[in-house]
């Protein structure tokens, strides 16, 4: 007898140790007030090596424990094309509806494509983002990909979001409310604005002195801020609105900047170093260097924004490297 209790015992806390395991990715919520929660760590995750699988298809495979529960603290996947898919479940507990708000807040995403299920199945609400879908069609205009989710009172939902990009597949996601929402955005944009608004006064500084002395090395100044900046304010999402309707320009404006952008680096560094006439083999690396940029802006157009993105980063550490040496070198002559 006592050897029966002891091995149901024994069960019984094997059996509660997987629940407590098998929930560790649930996030339920017991109250209606203002509330962000970061999802990190309540997803399981799996990757969709051909991108061929359904809402159906995934839903399945949780059902047959294929997805792993995510261990990091992000939501990091690199370059890759396969599809990554990401589920957790959401219960609400409280006696009232909660509006919520999904937040993927990486805005180079290509493909975000969520999806609510209910408890018997079917499909609660879904939502096709990304920049291969044109902005006007976000439900929430915003910068990243944002999702309005009601959650009716005392039941319980397994969300589903499908990533793929050409891009870096980064996915930093929140559940929201619209105040908290709304409060964490605030800062944020007070220090976009200081920055961007720094930039607007040095840009706008050097082209009046461009104006005025006719020097072209306060041109390429500004040229190179302007692409710079660009480039900051393409990875944060913000010039999608300037051209709603081109989501395959959208896709590809990243990369152009940023090669336009090294390629106004290269110019700057010329006339501020003076390489042509002090230091004539350090031109000529900033010459090629520039050549190579201007090649690659052009091969923006045609070459898949994955492997155009894995060359973009290889070389953006290097050409820095590269830069400041140059500098130190002149600097030390």
């Amino acid at each position: 007898m006592h050897n029966f209790l002891a091995r149901l015992l024994f069960l019984s806390f094997c059996l509660s140790s997987n629940l407590v395991y098998a929930s560790t990715n649930e996030l339920t919520l017991t109250s209606n007030e203002d509330f962000r929660i970061s999802l990190s760590g309540h997803v399981s995750t799996y990757e969709d090596n051909k991108s061929e699988l359904t809402v159906d298809d995934a839903i399945r495979l949780i059902s047959n424990s294929k997805f792993k529960l995510n261990e990091s603290k992000s939501l990091q996947f690199g370059y890759t094309h396969s599809s990554i898919w990401l589920t957790t479940t959401i219960t609400n507990q409280t006696e009232s509806t909660i509006s919520s708000n999904l937040e993927v807040n990486y805005a180079p995403l290509d493909e975000v494509d969520i999806y609510l299920v209910n408890q018997d199945g079917n499909i609660h609400a879904q939502f096709k983002l990304g920049d291969s879908v044109p902005y006007n069609s976000r439900p929430i205009s915003s910068r990243y990909h944002i999702a309005p989710l009601e959650l009716a009172p005392e039941s319980q939902y397994r969300l589903l979001v499908r990533l793929k990009s050409g891009s870096s597949v980064n996915a930093p996601m929140y559940l929201s409310t619209s105040r908290a929402l709304f409060e964490s955005e605030h800062f944020s944009q007070i220090a976009m604005g200081m920055f961007y608004g720094l930039v607007v006064g040095l840009i706008t500084y050097n082209l009046f002195l461009f104006v005025i002395i006719r020097q072209t090395i306060y041109l390429q100044y500004v040229l190179y801020a302007l692409g710079f900046s660009l480039t900051i304010a393409s990875i944060d999402g913000l010039l999608y609105q300037f051209w709603p309707s081109s989501a395959a320009w959208e896709s590809r404006s990243l990369y152009v900047i940023s090669w336009l952008s090294g390629a106004f680096i290269c110019l700057f560094c010329r006339s501020m170093l003076q390489t042509k006439t002090q230091s004539p083999k350090s031109d000529k690396v900033l010459v090629a260097l520039f050549i190579i940029w201007i090649m690659f802006c052009v091969l923006s157009f045609f070459i898949d924004t994955t492997i155009i993105g894995k060359i973009n980063t290889s070389l953006g550490i290097p050409f820095i490297f590269t830069v400041f040496a140059i500098t130190v070198i002149r600097f030390l002559q």
